[in-house]
């Protein structure tokens, strides 16, 4: 049986802190083959995910949050944000659905947020096409403004 209880969560926010990538996530899955990928994911405000989708049919991707806040949005091809939402379970709101094949993005807006992330597996590493064109790359110097950008279309 598995466990994840405040000591899990915060030895990966302190996880997260110290990485460059500024985030940190633990496998609930055992195998990247099995059918449902299952992860938790610790962020800190200042990461970086560039909006991507997942091409395959009935990929849906699910998030759960445990603590702090995050933005969840979804784009048209052109960029522009089509829905958002923000994830605050202060507020009452805990989960999101992106549907399969659509643009989607997270940006995290406290220290120490942490997510369950659920998708159908196997898992298949993105190819480039579908990160999104319009969206900085990782590690470019546009990506700091462009995450600003994101946080106040979301907020």
């Amino acid at each position: 049986m598995k466990n994840v209880d405040q000591q899990t969560l915060d030895k990966l926010c302190r996880e997260a802190t110290a990485s460059p990538r500024r985030r940190a996530h633990l496998n609930l899955h055992e195998d990247l083959e099995e059918d449902v990928q299952r992860l938790l994911i610790a962020m800190q405000p200042d990461t970086y995910i560039r909006p991507h989708r997942h091409p395959e049919p009935y990929k849906k991707e699910t998030l759960i949050i445990l603590q702090g806040r995050c933005a969840c949005m979804t784009f048209h091809n052109d960029g522009s944000v089509d829905q958002s939402t923000i994830l605050d379970p202060a507020k009452g709101t805990y989960l999101c659905e992106f549907p399969d094949q659509q643009w989607h993005g997270v940006t995290w807006l406290t220290n120490d947020t942490v997510i369950v992330e659920f998708k159908r597996g196997p898992y298949a590493p993105l190819t480039p096409e579908n990160f999104a064109p319009w969206a900085p790359e990782v590690g470019s110097d546009n990506c700091p403004a462009y995450l600003d950008s994101l946080i106040a279309r979301a907020c």
